[in-house]
């Protein structure tokens, strides 16, 4: 593998300590087989797991598969760790939350801490998925701060699911805050008109509804928001290949599209703030605030 390879893995990967040449060196930044033997051509098949990551998630499961069935014999213990956090990205990929989330609290039980915003975004989907959502916002507060260098849609997206989280937990400052910086990040269309409704969810919650009235004005078109991003979907479970949407929980979209409908659809804002007061699974914070706004009835 040449240099200029390994450049490009090391932008889109993480550099797992035992696979970086020494500081001195140019290619300090890059994917090289720094030791030599076993560890060496691990250092080679991690950074094509990795590769091969986001187009063919199931060949990057079964490279570190592959690797942990060595141990503890044939694998290098440098290295254990880094299949364990590979395998749970591919797994996220693969849409196996529950597997995904194996791994990686396998990981961190051997000692190991996330890091990367890529890995801890993966740690986070797989947590929300799971109802683990304080542990998801906790990874991407973390990943938040390391974005620098990372596309805007990215930072879009982790602003946004962090902001979404911290409404569930009732952290409605912290929310305020998340999804104003979504809502500036130049990413795509449709997650600056989600980062924008999530904004005015926030600010109707705390009852600042003027606020959440000029910025709910900012969106063009909230019926292409409540067809398209804030409706529920059963998936197929095929692998999410190329840029993914972000993810919002079923309870707090239902929450966001009645927000939007207050005034376009009244009708139907109550027919989903009705059913959300009722829904015995869905957050106090949501539960206490689709009952206030049941009380006012309509526009």
């Amino acid at each position: 593998m040449t240099d200029d390879a390994r450049e490009a893995l090391a932008a889109s990967s993480p550099r797992w300590p035992a696979c970086v040449v020494e500081p001195a060196r140019k290619a300090a930044l890059l994917w090289v087989p720094a030791r030599s033997g076993k560890l060496a051509q691990a250092c080679e098949r991690l950074a094509l797991g990795y590769a091969l990551l986001e187009e063919a998630p199931a060949r990057s499961l079964l490279l570190a598969e592959e690797r942990l069935r060595l141990a503890p014999s044939g694998a290098e213990p440098e290295l254990k760790g880094a299949w364990w956090v590979l395998a749970g990205q591919a797994l996220v990929r693969l849409q196996r939350a529950e597997d995904a989330w194996g791994y990686f609290k396998r990981f961190q039980a051997s000692g190991g801490r996330l890091k990367g915003a890529r890995v801890l975004a993966d740690f986070a989907l797989a947590g929300q998925k799971l109802g683990q959502n304080a542990e998801a916002l906790s990874a991407l507060t973390l990943a938040s701060g390391q974005m620098a260098q990372l596309s805007p849609n990215f930072r879009q997206r982790v602003y946004l699911e962090a902001g979404a989280l911290s409404i569930l937990e009732n952290k409605l400052s912290q929310a305020t805050g998340l999804l104003d910086l979504a809502r500036r990040e130049p990413g795509a269309i449709e997650q600056r008109a989600l980062a924008r409704a999530l904004l005015a969810t926030a600010l109707e919650i705390q009852g600042k509804t003027e606020q959440a009235a000029s910025v709910r004005a900012e969106i063009a078109d909230i019926w292409a928001l409540v067809a398209g991003p804030l409706t529920p979907r059963v998936l197929p479970p095929v692998p999410l290949i190329g840029r993914r949407q972000p993810y919002i929980q079923a309870a707090l979209a239902s929450v966001v599209s009645a927000v939007l409908l207050f005034k376009a659809d009244p009708k139907e804002s109550q027919v989903l703030f009705r059913a959300l007061s009722e829904d015995p699974t869905a957050k106090t914070v949501l539960r206490t605030f689709a009952a206030v706004k049941l009380k006012l009835g309509s526009p």
